[in-house]
């Protein structure tokens, strides 16, 4: 029999600080979470407990101490093999997968559907070597399968849409101490945070930038790698314009953090996936191919940032905030 207060266990990889967001949220509402992974070096987020191996030790601790897994990434407790999962539902353990991408995308596939992809820009580089492991994983889990970004629900049919949590309260309480910096206010300033230059269309976004200044168009690009979670929301917090990524489909948390702040955020939504958004996403869908004209279009209608930056807070308010996206997740524990 499960306890009261069930154990949860998040982990192995901090995910854009996923998984620490859920095992906060749990235990407020009344859970005993942990979120326990690896660390994640410039783009750490918070988490309970850090590991920095697969151990037979924390694996038989963790099995003895925890009704409840997730697994974020394609890893379990004894790597990316996932052969614990079995023995863990043997023993009466609810097991749920979170899948965040490369974790389970056939890029192949990919490839061959979509003209504009991520894969083609870095494939094999960002593959996870156990995807078809995982596919059958998610399979057998069925809505105890999660996927964060609706394009690689067709790796995971029966799999649950969970939109990606953030924790508005800490967004809000952070915004309150960012310096906002003094500058010309002719000069749009544009903000671009990849963990991945090849995988986000970043070059296309510098090009695009290059050719309208060439253009006599007064613009800043910041671009953001490899920069600190603090870092990034200095500069969105002085952004005019955030732009996401270009080629996957789907909106990343960069994207949501951004339209928390109530930026006007520029990025590609393939166009089969945005009845699975909803009508009301704020987002200007952007390609490699017209970057630079939906760039230019933004620009010269300032008058209507305001507008859509209120429009982006209340839709991250309705569908991304962790009170509301948590208990979803918790239903799958049921």
């Amino acid at each position: 029999m499960m306890k009261q207060q069930p154990r949860v266990y998040h982990g192995p990889f901090n995910i854009a600080g996923i998984p620490g967001i859920l095992a906060k949220t749990e235990r407020e509402i009344g859970l005993s979470s942990r979120a326990i992974c690896f660390p994640a070096g410039v783009y750490q987020r918070d988490v309970d407990q850090t590991i920095t191996s697969f151990t037979a030790d924390h694996a038989l601790s963790a099995m003895l101490d925890y009704d409840i897994f997730n697994f974020h990434f394609g890893y379990s407790l004894w790597g990316d093999g996932l052969e614990d999962i079995r023995f863990l539902k043997m023993a009466g353990k609810k097991v749920v997968m979170h899948f965040h991408g490369c974790d389970i995308r056939d890029s192949k596939v990919v490839q061959r559907k979509y003209p504009i992809n991520a894969c083609q820009a870095c494939w094999p580089m960002a593959c996870n070597r156990n995807r078809l492991q995982a596919r059958e994983v998610a399979r057998g889990l069925g809505r105890r399968a999660v996927v964060y970004t609706p394009d690689i629900q067709e790796f995971a049919p029966n799999a649950t849409f969970l939109p990606q949590p953030v924790d508005l309260q800490e967004l809000d309480a952070e915004a309150a101490g960012l310096p906002v910096h003094e500058r010309d206010p002719d000069v749009v300033r544009i903000v671009h945070a990849p963990s991945a230059l090849d995988l986000k269309g970043s070059v296309h976004l510098q090009n695009a930038c290059e050719r309208l200044a060439a253009r006599g168009v007064k613009v800043d690009l910041r671009l953001m790698t490899q920069r600190t979670h603090a870092e990034v929301m200095e500069e969105i917090a002085n952004a005019d314009l955030v732009v996401d990524q270009l080629l996957a489909g789907a909106y990343g948390v960069f994207a949501v953090e951004a339209m928390a702040r109530g930026v006007p955020t520029l990025g590609y939504i393939r166009d089969d996936l945005r009845d699975i958004y909803s009508e009301d996403l704020p987002m200007i869908s952007a390609t490699p191919y017209d970057i630079e004209s939906i760039l230019l279009q933004a620009i010269e209608r300032r008058s209507d940032w305001e507008g859509i930056g209120r429009r982006s807070r209340a839709y991250v308010e309705a569908r991304h905030d962790r009170r509301v996206v948590s208990p979803r997740l918790i239903e799958l524990y049921s």
